[in-house]
């Protein structure tokens, strides 16, 4: 069970664009033509806007090839410090998690036993690489990975706007190549230059960004080298004291060896209230075998 909810918070399925209604009808808005620079100023804007604290109970569902469960979590969160995360079944508790942007401890209450890794312990476990500000912004509904530093394009959308970390004909062949790759991997070796340019830049991340500029719509995340991607939608979000925070979000992760859909709907929200985490792991347990 905990190391199925601490994929939930890493990892890493529909795109929702502006509407306004019309005689009962909803229909598409198109938005107004604003230069790149312009959308970066606002991502770059949108990633600095995070609360100092947050608290959330989320319902959860995880569905994957195997199974679908359902769980609830009470989550603290302090900026650039730590995550505590309570999950609970049937109003018991089954598992506790901590992360630090160095670590993840996970007491897990029904086997009486404990994870304590580095945060490479995500990257074995999904294929691709989650610092803890990754994981912030996931919950909060920011940028992932937003980097003022890297180049974007836009990729034209005549209903959101869409910033990508690659041009739109560079994203169509490495996504070819991608699924070429995964039926045909000694392909690979055939185009030695190809392989230099991916490595050098292996993720592709693109942002679909509200007509205002206000939110993100959706992110999309794909690790060629890994033949793993990510979707996450923000379907809904609620304005708590001038933050807007999400309230429903779905999540779609294709791996080589998976495919897991996991829906949040978040509730209680509060921000900038502080409260005391409290992760504790009992003496007599002992590690958690992390084998499947």
């Amino acid at each position: 069970m905990s190391t199925q909810f601490t994929k939930l918070f890493f990892i890493l399925v529909l795109a929702l664009v502006s509407c306004k209604t019309v005689e009962g009808e909803f229909k598409p808005e198109k938005v107004k033509n604003k230069k790149t620079e312009e959308l970066v100023i606002a991502l770059d804007s949108l990633s600095q806007k995070r609360p100092n604290h947050f608290f959330s109970r989320i319902s959860t569902t995880f569905a994957d090839t195997n199974k679908t469960v359902s769980f609830r979590t009470s989550l603290r969160m302090t900026k650039d410090s730590a995550a505590c995360a309570l999950i609970t079944k049937a109003a018991i508790p089954v598992a506790q998690a901590l992360i630090r942007p160095d670590s993840v401890q996970i007491s897990n209450k029904l086997n009486d036993c404990y994870i304590r890794k580095d945060l490479s312990y995500f990257k074995d476990a999904f294929g691709v690489d989650f610092t803890y500000n990754d994981i912030e912004e996931l919950i909060l509904g920011l940028p992932i990975g937003f980097d003022t530093n890297q180049r974007y394009f836009q990729i034209n959308d005549p209903y959101q706007y869409v910033l990508s970390s690659k041009k739109k004909r560079e994203v169509r062949r490495e996504l070819k190549d991608d699924n070429r790759d995964r039926d045909r991997e000694r392909e690979r070796d055939r185009d030695r230059n190809r392989d230099r340019e991916t490595e050098e830049n292996p993720i592709i991340v693109q942002y679909f960004i509200n007509g205002d500029l206000s939110a993100l719509n959706k992110i999309f995340i794909d690790s060629p080298q890994d033949t793993t991607s990510i979707t996450i939608q923000y379907l809904s979000r609620d304005s708590i004291s001038n933050f807007l925070i999400p309230h429903d979000v779905q999540i779609d992760i294709k791996t080589p060896r998976n495919n897991i859909y996991i829906e949040l709907k978040y509730k209680q929200t509060e921000i900038n209230r502080p409260e005391k985490m409290e992760f504790i792991i009992p003496e007599e347990y002992e590690e958690c075998s992390t084998k499947e």
